[in-house]
């Protein structure tokens, strides 16, 4: 434990503590506790070396706890929005058009209401006229989509505007970036040290989190789908959210492609595991750990 501290404190960058410091505090507890036996012979003080590393280990978490840390700055993050990935009025206003006279000569009367737009995903929400059945739009989805020059990815009724939203595939995908998801006041105003910028939805509005609702969490998907991605994602939402003395993170990359990285930020309990062995008893020391507060909870 005691090492684990020690490294902490080398990692840390531009602090005022130095090892010798903490060296010093450890040497000076040991002096108090053979004062303590001195002054008290007819008692059978005996420190064992687990009585000694928790006391020690007080001292160094009030020592540590006092290095002041700073939030990282937005200005470390692109936060500018690619002007040519936004779709602009005109050509939304356009493809609308279109879109009604497509449909209106398939003799589907309808008109479109309105057209969110997303970061891959464009929906038109339109509103038939009565007598027009939702499965007649669905049953010429490919000839919409060979009309309109774009993939269809669906086409689903919206019950709360009672509208139905034809979802097309945009032709300029835009990057959602992460400096503008945790900029947000959905984001800034979470209370939570948990808070977790998503991304956006296919309506364009931004998406935010707290996991400490989610209680457990797995993650899957193919090759290339994004898991990575979010993870960091994750941990880098976090790091923006909460100092070290607020949030500790155990990480295990057994794979040593993606963690390693991380291995001088505060906030980590150990440093990162890459090795299988470690692995299996950081789990089981979770387990119980997990185990200790459900007893406490109690």
């Amino acid at each position: 434990m005691i090492e684990r501290f020690l490294k902490f404190i080398r990692n840390k960058e531009n602090n005022d503590l130095s090892v010798e410091v903490i060296k010093e505090n450890k040497e000076v507890l040991l002096e108090q506790e053979i004062a303590k036996i001195k002054e008290n012979p007819e008692e059978d003080i005996i420190l064992t070396e687990k009585e000694q590393n928790n006391s020690q280990n007080k001292i160094l978490k009030s020592e540590i706890e006092k290095i002041e840390y700073h939030l990282p700055p937005l200005e470390l993050l692109d936060i500018k929005i690619n002007s040519n990935q936004v779709e602009s009025k005109k050509i939304l206003v356009e493809s609308a058009q279109k879109l009604q006279r497509i449909l209106y000569s398939f003799g589907v009367k309808s008109k479109v209401e309105n057209v969110s737009i997303g970061p891959t995903i464009t929906t038109y929400e339109i509103r038939l006229e009565e007598g027009i059945s939702v499965n007649k739009v669905k049953k010429i989805k490919d000839d919409l989509a060979l009309n309109l020059g774009t993939k269809i990815i669906d086409i689903k009724i919206i019950p709360e505007k009672q509208l139905v939203g034809i979802e097309t595939e945009r032709r300029d995908k835009e990057i959602v970036k992460f400096g503008e998801i945790i900029k947000t006041e959905e984001f800034e105003n979470s209370t939570s040290k948990l808070t977790v910028g998503l991304g956006k939805d296919i309506y364009g509005k931004y998406k935010i989190i707290d996991i400490e609702k989610t209680s457990h969490m797995l993650i899957s998907g193919t090759t290339g789908s994004g898991k990575s991605m979010f993870l960091h994602i994750l941990i880098n939402s976090i790091l923006y959210k909460a100092k070290p003395n607020e949030v500790k993170f155990l990480m295990i990359d057994t794979k040593v492609v993606e963690l390693s990285l991380y291995n001088k930020i505060p906030h980590l309990l150990v440093p990162v595991i890459i090795d299988k062995r470690k692995a299996l008893g950081a789990l089981a020391w979770l387990c119980q750990e997990m185990q200790n507060r459900y007893a406490i909870l109690k």
